[in-house]
């Protein structure tokens, strides 16, 4: 019994974890409704980063989008960011990212908690792109982020569930 129950809770596990939406949509009042897309691992050299997305959509407005990220190094730990944008390799252009501003920094761990905010018509032009790089300028440096294949799946459920219901 044992032998079976092992195997059998590992598949439940999985079947679970696959299903994990990696948008969530919440109703926030009549005609508003606000996303929120699940992190995305981005990694450049010694460094890796996790980024989430919220946005409030409301009948054709927008909202500017909140972009939250965690750099974590391995060496040099950044303090302060100076400009962040992601550069749309496949249609071209930026979409800078504004208002950025420390949550915090965890140095035991070496971790930084940023937030910014970009235009929703920023946002749409990022969930249309299919090859990004995420560009961090900062105290410790530049890091130029890939990401890791779930980003470009989150921001294509993003950009069916968003556009197609606004």
């Amino acid at each position: 019994m044992k032998r079976l129950l092992v195997p059998a809770m590992a598949v439940l596990f999985l079947a679970c974890c696959a299903g994990a939406p990696r948008v969530v949509s919440y109703y926030v009042d009549r005609g508003v409704m606000q996303y929120f897309l699940m992190p995305s691992r981005f990694h450049a050299g010694d460094a890796g980063l996790s980024i989430d997305f919220a946005i409030r959509v409301e009948a054709d407005q927008g909202e500017p989008a909140i972009c939250n990220f965690t750099i974590k190094a391995k060496k040099d730990l950044p303090r302060a960011i100076r400009r962040a944008y992601f550069r749309l390799l496949d249609t071209g252009g930026e979409v800078e990212l504004h208002a950025i501003a420390v949550l915090f920094i965890e140095r035991l761990d070496k971790e930084i908690r940023i937030t910014s905010t970009m235009e929703a018509a920023d946002f749409r032009r990022l969930l249309h792109s299919r090859e990004v790089t995420l560009s961090v300028e900062s105290d410790a440096g530049e890091y130029i982020f890939n990401p890791a294949r779930g980003f470009y799946n989150t921001i294509r459920d993003a950009g069916i569930e968003i556009i197609d219901e606004s």
